[in-house]
């Protein structure tokens, strides 16, 4: 940054109209702070003191190029989560596995839910009604359950944001649990993030349906919790700044 002063201005209009600022700077090592000077002339500075003024800033950092893509498209859409309580819903153990460890290992919780008797009325009885919720592959014959299940998974006031991951889905079922999800979306003040495995040629009425919808799907477990973590520390910095401001 060549002219700071401008930077934090802009930042700061950008806080007073509720806009997230993304970041994806280079150079953090010293071998790639000197790429940076030798292809921009620029001298690429301090690594910390970029962390201390974009924390200061309210500026979220990116740390990798794909997170420029997935978390702004996120942000583009969903909700801010009031915390890092993240309920999950999947149709395979596996994936309720993967996806918890992954929030885990993101500084996000999976707490106990209240609502799980509700929601053991409404999955078979080789399910999990506990976060994580595997609603098992018996969702693809019976959709009408899995929106119940995630209605109850968002009233949860044990929940900040819920993460759903499917594996390989195909249409009409995924067409089918994509208009839910999209529907329940609507009216919906905590972020549902979603991921999808598998091809979309096996999908492609539901793939539409969410790109009509500019509502993104992740491909993999790690972009969905990785999307999720971003929201969660971004809401955390500005309530801290907020907090700063008030003493």
């Amino acid at each position: 940054l060549s002219d700071a002063q401008s930077f934090q201005e802009a930042t700061q209009k950008a806080l007073e109209n509720k806009k997230p600022v993304l970041v994806y700077k280079t150079g953090r090592t010293d071998e790639g702070k000197r790429a940076v000077q030798s292809h921009t002339g620029a001298i690429a500075g301090n690594d910390l003191a970029y962390d201390a003024a974009f924390n200061k800033l309210g500026v979220l950092r990116l740390n990798n190029i794909q997170d420029t893509i997935d978390v702004a498209s996120a942000f583009s859409i969903q909700p801010l989560p009031k915390g890092k309580n993240i309920g999950i819903v999947t149709a395979s153990g596996g994936a309720c596995s993967i996806v918890a460890d992954l929030c885990n290992r993101y500084g996000l919780r999976v707490p106990n839910l209240k609502g799980s008797e509700k929601i053991k009325e409404h999955i078979p009885s080789f399910g999990s009604a506990q976060n994580p919720i595997d609603v098992t592959a018996e969702v693809m014959a019976k959709p009408e359950m899995f929106k119940e299940v995630l209605k109850i998974t968002l009233e949860d006031e044990n929940v900040d944001a819920v993460a759903i991951m499917f594996t390989t889905n195909a249409d009409p079922g995924a067409f089918i649990l994509g208009g839910e999800i999209l529907d329940i979306f609507k009216d919906s003040k905590k972020p549902i993030v979603v991921g999808r495995l598998g091809s979309s040629t096996i999908a492609p009425k539901a793939v539409e349906m969410y790109k009509k919808s500019q509502f993104p799907i992740y491909d993999t477990p790690e972009k969905l919790v990785r999307v999720l973590h971003y929201l969660v520390q971004y809401c955390e910095m500005i309530k801290n700044l907020e907090a700063e401001r008030e003493l």
